[in-house]
């Protein structure tokens, strides 16, 4: 687990305590060495597109910066200051956030506004990083609040239709009339199908299925979808569920030699719709900015 940004305060002044001017990504680098981990856990990237990792050295030279213990020489390159030089020289035993805080004013001003008549616990994690745990709070909920709409729509018909479109939204079929819906008396267990070409030779069936939540697909009904993915000539299948699937049924799905069969369950049908826009709307939208180096280059 990557350490709060903080942690990287003493390592970081360490590193550039030789007095040479140092890239951020060299930095980022030596730094590993202070905090050894395994590689994936530094590669763990955030949906801003930025690892994890990065973004906490980042947040951790900034705080250094502001604080006025190293200073920024050129674009990206960092230098320590005779205050950082200091600090290496303190040798306080517990130097946690608060101890930076209560030390540095200029730190503490950079963090809380005066305008804020009380001040609010700092917290270990970066501002983009309590933006995306915020996030995903709100998913969670609205994943919630999803499935509870489509289990009160019992129609079965509108399931399969949304079903249908959901996997139109998600670029599935040539364009939105290669999906049909063909859930009927007799349908042979097939609910709708999905044409991959202009002449439908390649064909995706599909299942679909409103259970409620204790009521768990079985490995009956996938062999049966098998079979009748087969009898219809097709060898693709998606078998989607309100619920969710028995341990037998994910294996008869991976364990099929005829067919690629995927299966959705309710809460990953409840993402992908997030993720589609299908079923809901967006209500806010907040843009996170900074400064353009860019912008400051001189020529």
């Amino acid at each position: 687990m990557i350490p709060p940004f903080h942690k990287f305060f003493i390592p970081t002044l360490e590193i550039l305590q030789d007095e040479e001017i140092r890239r951020s990504s060299e930095i980022a680098e030596l730094l590993k060495k202070s905090y050894p981990l395994p590689e994936e856990d530094y590669k763990e990237v955030l949906k801003s597109g930025e690892t994890r990792y990065n973004n906490r050295v980042h947040w951790c030279l900034s705080h250094l910066k502001h604080g006025g213990l190293i200073e920024s020489v050129s674009r990206g390159c960092y230098g320590i200051t005779s205050v950082g030089l200091d600090e290496l020289n303190d040798h306080s035993e517990q130097k946690d956030m608060k101890y930076f805080l209560e030390k540095y004013p200029a730190l503490d001003e950079f963090i809380h506004s005066k305008s804020n008549e009380k001040k609010q616990p700092m917290s270990e994690i970066t501002p983009m990083e309590l933006i995306e745990s915020a996030v995903e709070a709100n998913e969670q909920t609205l994943k919630s609040d999803l499935m509870k709409m489509i289990y009160q729509n019992v129609n079965w018909s509108f399931f399969e239709h949304l079903v249908l479109e959901l996997l139109s939204a998600m670029g599935y079929g040539t364009d939105r009339s290669s999906l049909k819906c063909t859930g009927k008396p007799g349908d042979q267990g097939i609910d709708g199908e999905i044409s991959e070409d202009a002449l439908g030779f390649d064909k995706i069936f599909i299942q679909a299925k409103h259970y409620s939540k204790d009521n768990k697909v079985t490995d009956k009904e996938i062999r049966n979808f098998i079979g009748s993915i087969s009898i219809k000539g097709g060898n693709k299948g998606v078998f989607i569920t309100t619920s969710s699937f028995t341990d037998k049924a994910i294996e008869a799905a991976r364990s099929c030699n005829s067919s690629k069969i995927i299966l959705i369950d309710g809460e990953l049908l409840a993402q992908y719709m997030i993720n589609n826009n299908v079923g809901v709307a967006i209500s806010n939208t907040y843009h996170i900015k900074k400064v353009d180096l860019d912008f400051f280059e001189e020529d």
